[in-house]
């Protein structure tokens, strides 16, 4: 038995206004797919080790995916797409996908992959793994016969989804079952915050409700999509995909179900935050530190720029000191700083380059590092890996340190402060733009306190702190709308 394997992946925020090009992607093609994925702990390595649990042979394609950014580029998205595509054969097909995904040439990516695969492979059974981020569309459903999608925020699951997809694929080859599907959309777009099952938020009762509907064997899978909203397209929002063996009337009753307790809870998923100048009063009254403020809204684990300075201004106007802050992303003021030289003072306009939430904050700075933003970084999810931020430099204004990059990162693991000579663990503040569930293994140890911060950015969680005006629409005919 031969199974064809391969997948695209990426979050694409729509608020977002940069592009994500084919140069963000890491991809691999053919048969270097194998040895690249084999033993990771994510989608791709779990189907490498369900077929050869299964002894089933692997015709990969192409395994292709990106940080969270902006909208993909139509040429990237073409290019990957046209790749993935490339020699399908076999008796299944099992793809790796997100589900957040957005492209100048598509409101609905996945749709299109799986809808282009279908055309391809006819009646052949195709299974499909999404990111718990997923917004699942209609065209989606009709063009795969199963989906697995993440149970966990953080994914530490998706190993166990990708294993679990795969042996439903044997199981559809060899006529063991005839998966049918139902989709409710509950009519609902929660910020990502408080979407932090099986640890805590809304989800775990409904998680727990879904987990009792699969002990019954006509039940394959129930999916519970909590949706990624910052993709700014029709289809965006929750969804309860329900999988069941040749009952659809029973498909439908409990994706209805579930999609009913969503809206009963509906109001648990909005958080209640203190603002950026809230939180730095908070933090410099405390006795000791240090106080960790997470800029939730400026999170580039949600596709921002991250170069709100929302944060870092509230520090530099309340007087604080002894604070330390990752990172604002601003190619123009490295630059500056590398110019400069270390040891030196600059005038620099720092972040909000877009002016999409605020002005850059000009500060009188000295120059206390600079490094080519080369570190190992800590993580449950994808173990120790290295990470290349581009250039990096760190200024100092007035008893507050601010790590300035060339690309975006994600300071879930305080490698990046350790790399730039600043031991976190002795500041009073620290400021981090990631997501308390993410960062909290790491931080928790020496952290006296952590405190998710209603910054301005494009992830906020608090919509009303959107300037419409100037938030950039998706660049799509009217008609596909």
């Amino acid at each position: 038995m031969r199974f064809t394997f391969g997948g695209i992946l990426h979050e694409s925020n729509t608020f977002c206004p940069r592009r994500t090009t084919l140069e963000h992607f890491r991809t691999s093609v053919g048969e270097e797919i194998i040895p690249v994925h084999r033993g990771s702990r994510w989608f791709f390595g779990g189907v490498i080790d369900a077929a050869r649990e299964l002894g089933v042979a692997l015709h990969p394609t192409l395994a292709a995916s990106a940080n969270p950014y902006g909208t993909v580029e139509a040429e990237a998205f073409d290019h990957l797409i046209d790749a993935l595509l490339r020699g399908f054969e076999g008796a299944g097909a099992v793809l790796c996908l997100h589900g957040g995904m957005v492209a100048e040439n598509s409101l609905d990516p996945e749709g299109e992959i799986l809808s282009r695969v279908r055309e391809a492979v006819g009646d052949t059974p195709v299974v499909c793994t999404l990111d718990m981020h997923c917004n699942i569309s209609l065209r989606m459903v009709e063009n795969a016969d199963a989906f697995f999608v993440n149970n966990e925020n953080p994914h530490m699951d998706s190993y166990d989804r990708a294993v679990e997809a795969t042996h439903a694929l044997h199981r559809i080859v060899k006529g063991e079952i005839e998966p049918v599907m139902a989709l409710e959309k509950p009519g609902m777009l929660p910020p990502t915050l408080h979407v932090n099952p099986p640890h805590s938020g809304p989800l775990v009762p409904l998680f727990e409700k879904a987990f009792e509907m699969e002990a019954d064997p006509r039940v394959i899978n129930v999916n519970i999509a909590s949706g990624f909203p910052w993709c700014d397209v029709p289809d965006a929002g929750m969804g309860v995909l329900t999988v069941v063996d040749r009952d659809h009337g029973l498909a439908e009753e409990l994706a209805e179900e579930l999609s009913r307790r969503l809206w009963e809870v509906r109001h648990e998923f909005i958080p209640s935050l203190p603002t950026a100048e809230e939180a730095v009063e908070r933090a410099m009254r405390a006795e000791e530190g240090p106080v960790i403020l997470a800029d939730v809204a400026d999170n580039p684990g949600d596709g921002t720029t991250e170069d709100s300075n929302g944060v870092l201004r509230a520090l530099v106007e309340r007087g604080a000191k002894d604070a330390a802050l990752a990172v604002i992303c601003d190619p123009e003021a490295v630059e500056e700083c590398a110019s400069t030289g270390v040891g030196n003072r600059v005038a620099l306009e720092l972040g909000c380059k877009a002016r999409l939430f605020g002005e850059p904050l000009t500060l009188d700075v000295t120059v206390k590092t600079i490094s080519d933003g080369v570190f190992w970084h800590h993580g449950p999810l994808f173990g120790g890996y290295r990470v290349d931020i581009g250039r990096a430099a760190v200024v100092e204004h007035d008893g507050i340190e601010v790590i300035l990059t060339e690309r975006t990162h994600n300071p879930t693991d305080p490698g990046v402060f350790l790399r730039h000579g600043i031991e976190p663990s002795r500041k009073k503040i620290l400021v981090v733009k990631t997501f308390r569930m993410h960062m909290e293994p790491n931080y928790r140890p020496f952290a006296k306190e952590i405190i998710e911060v209603d910054a301005p950015g494009q992830a906020s969680p608090n919509m009303k702190r959107f300037n419409w005006t100037r938030i950039p629409r998706p660049m799509f005919p009217i008609d596909d709308v």
